[in-house]
């Protein structure tokens, strides 16, 4: 039978780095989708001039293509989100600060309603919806990013906290004292298990290893990121591979505590670096089942988002579609 896909409603992903946006009916389809970088640094009316263009485009092409029009528009963006006055109290790896995103987007498009949550609340809300957790009630979702966000589906509901901060997984600390994190505290499971992580833990090893051998160093060190170290690992390139590993030990740590209070039936990773796939989520499932009680982990999986990059998008778009708030 053809789904029918009667409305639709538009969803964005705002990072530190690049802006996603896509269409998404309320068959939780992506019709068409747009793409641009960020330029957190030009400002945040810069952005939302950037974030509303993609917008724009998308309703021109919705018209065009006789797709269903957006009913609205949801955005996540990672950090700090006061959900119901749709502001960015605080972005670290976008340098955002107390930024009124949802006015600033409302005053540049025409749909309504505009709604901003967390990105990661937004990748939950994604995969629980149309993922790999359709049909969970308890879930705990990482987006492995810039930074490292989180969401947690807690019997069936988003759960955001007493006062809409809350699910901020990229800081459960795990190791005291430990390497510094754009938060400005130290040993942050964000600071071992993000791609910048990564990047940084690639180049300490290349300068610290001089004779090792590895094919990043054929990368300078201001272009070498997590893509490139999970490129050279899936080639296989061991420095990049026990990096990799490493960052999954780490984000293994992370979840012990995340399954020891919440007891998930699932834990979905997503994010630009859970495209390295067992290569960082065998260790994390190895040291998760090392150092959990075994009462406490063994109904527990963790696996891949099914939506991949999309989830954070679909998620947003769920926020109109869904009513989800």
């Amino acid at each position: 039978m053809e789904t029918t896909h009667t409305t639709s409603a538009i969803g964005v992903d705002l990072g530190a780095t690049k802006i996603a946006a896509g269409l998404v009916s309320n068959a939780g389809a992506i019709l068409a989708r747009r793409k641009t970088g960020t330029g957190s640094g030009d400002g945040p009316e810069a952005v939302a001039d950037r974030l509303a263009g993609l917008v724009s485009e998308l309703i021109q092409q919705a018209q065009q293509e006789d797709l269903p029009r957006p009913t609205g528009l949801g955005v996540g963006v990672a950090g700090l989100i006061d959900h119901d006055a749709g502001v960015v109290i605080s972005s670290p790896n976008a340098g955002w600060t107390q930024m009124p995103l949802r006015d600033l987007v409302a005053a540049r498009v025409p749909l309504t309603p505009v709604v901003v949550d967390n990105d990661g609340n937004c990748a939950a809300i994604g995969e629980t919806w149309m993922g790999a957790a359709a049909g969970c009630r308890h879930v705990v979702c990482l987006t492995l990013g810039t930074g490292v966000g989180g969401g947690l589906v807690l019997d069936g509901r988003i759960y955001r906290g007493a006062h809409g901060v809350g699910a901020e997984v990229g800081h459960l600390v795990v190791a005291a004292d430990g390497e510094l994190c754009s938060c400005g505290g130290r040993g942050c499971l964000e600071a071992y298990a993000s791609g910048t992580a990564v990047a940084r833990m690639a180049r300490s090893r290349l300068e610290s290893e001089p004779g090792t051998k590895s094919t990043l160093r054929g990368i300078r060190s201001d272009e070498l990121g997590a893509e490139e170290v999970t490129e050279a690992a899936a080639a296989g390139d061991t420095l990049a591979r026990e990096v990799l590993a490493e960052a999954g030990r780490m984000l293994g740590c992370g979840l012990t505590s995340l399954v020891h209070l919440l007891e998930p039936e699932l834990v979905v990773v997503s994010g630009g670096l859970a495209e390295a796939g067992d290569m960082i989520l065998a260790p994390a499932r190895a040291e998760l089942r090392r150092r959990a009680f075994p009462a406490s982990v063994q109904h527990v999986k963790v696996l891949p988002a099914k939506l991949g990059n999309d989830a954070g998008l679909v998620g947003a778009a769920a926020l109109v579609l869904a009513n989800t708030d």
